[in-house]
């Protein structure tokens, strides 16, 4: 790989074929020019995006970017990457670092954006915000600007955003979807949850991908088993019962079916998370 123009010291950006790709390493760019072959050895973090005719290529969108930033930027996905053991798009870092930098740009004109979907960020994704809020702790040692908590929900959103390979819109009305679910049991069941319970939290994660499917509108291939069915909603009358309106509900809203599977599923959950509220 060719070097196609140094960040700073430490961040450049290559050139492969039809590919540009953001190279990061203790020492990488000191002294390099555009031009100059990338030395491998020292290569620590690799971020790579296919240029096609519908995107501009990673010079041109982080040219406007301070490099140090961009570092940042690299530091905080590359962790996600380790810490979640999840799949992230590279794609992601270019957007990351653009809303980083009009953060910083908006809190030094006084400019506040209030991120209406934090709270649900904060029960839903508690990982990835916990990550961006250590991203912002970074920005105030480095730079000496305190950004709000809205902002590492956003930059959250970016990292869910990346996992799923989907839009930011993808992403929110994920957790929207999560957040309406929540609502229609809480008051058909009549139940204050415990988002601290380690089953409420289990729960939570089977709703992650329960949400996707439902957006995809993928449906589970695994075959039914209808005595267990059966038992399952005889054992469990009262999770069932929020179960049935939240399959019901969904019919109604999104068009999808709730297979005998996935009530299966929820209903064991519910069943847990009830258990433990009564005892």
């Amino acid at each position: 790989m060719k070097i196609k123009k140094v960040l700073n010291n430490n961040v450049v950006i290559a050139q492969n074929d039809n590919e540009e790709t953001i190279l990061m390493g203790l020492g990488l760019g000191f002294g390099k020019k555009a031009g100059e072959v990338v030395e491998d050895k020292k290569i620590e973090k690799i971020f790579a995006l296919k240029v096609t005719s519908e995107q501009q290529n990673f010079s041109e969108l982080l040219s406007e970017i301070p490099s140090g930033i961009v570092e940042l930027s690299i530091l905080t996905l590359a962790k996600a990457k380790t810490k979640f053991d999840k799949t992230i798009s590279d794609t992601v870092l270019v957007a990351f670092a653009d809303h980083l930098n009009a953060a910083i740009i908006r809190e030094k004109d006084n400019i506040t954006i209030k991120n209406f979907l934090l709270w649900d960020i904060k029960r839903f994704f508690p990982e990835e915000f916990a990550l961006c809020l250590e991203t912002l702790q970074k920005v105030q040692e480095k730079l000496n600007i305190s950004l709000p908590e809205d902002e590492a929900g956003f930059l959250a959103m970016h990292i869910v955003n990346g996992t799923l390979g989907s839009g930011h819109e993808y992403a929110t009305e994920l957790t929207k979807l999560m957040e309406e679910i929540l609502t229609t049991l809480k008051y058909t069941l009549q139940v204050n949850f415990n988002e601290q319970d380690i089953y409420f939290q289990r729960f939570i994660t089977h709703l992650k991908f329960f949400t996707e499917r439902i957006l995809s509108n993928t449906k589970s291939d695994e075959s039914t088993d209808e005595d267990l069915f059966l038992l399952i909603t005889r054992k469990y009358p009262r999770a069932y019962i929020g179960t049935k309106k939240v399959s019901e509900f969904l019919k109604q809203t999104r068009s999808y079916e709730v297979s005998q599977n996935e009530q299966i599923y929820m209903t064991v959950h519910l069943a847990r998370i009830l258990e433990k509220i009564q005892d």
